[in-house]
């Protein structure tokens, strides 16, 4: 699993690795919360997807927070695109 950051801090495209041990995604099953913030979480909470705070998750997954990953500055933002790969 990895993150990649194509736009805001970083000037060029930039894949960013996640540490094997955090390789981890959870979904909230139909109106059900993830760690009780969020619709969707990745690399163990490094990125929330659907991000509401203390209220509970978010009605879209536009809401996010990102947290604890060194490489990115930490806070809560709106996506404009949302783009998912998946490779095997």
């Amino acid at each position: 699993m990895w993150f990649f950051a194509l736009d805001g801090v970083f000037s060029l495209p930039v894949r960013i690795d996640i540490p094997p041990c955090d390789q981890q995604m959870a979904a909230a099953a139909r109106g059900g919360t993830v760690r009780g913030c969020a619709r969707l979480s990745f690399g163990s909470g490094y990125l929330y997807l659907g991000h509401g705070g203390m209220n509970g998750a978010a009605a879209d997954l536009s809401y996010c927070l990102q947290s604890m990953f060194p490489a990115l500055p930490v806070g809560l933002f709106t996506l404009d695109e949302l783009e998912v790969l998946h490779i095997e």
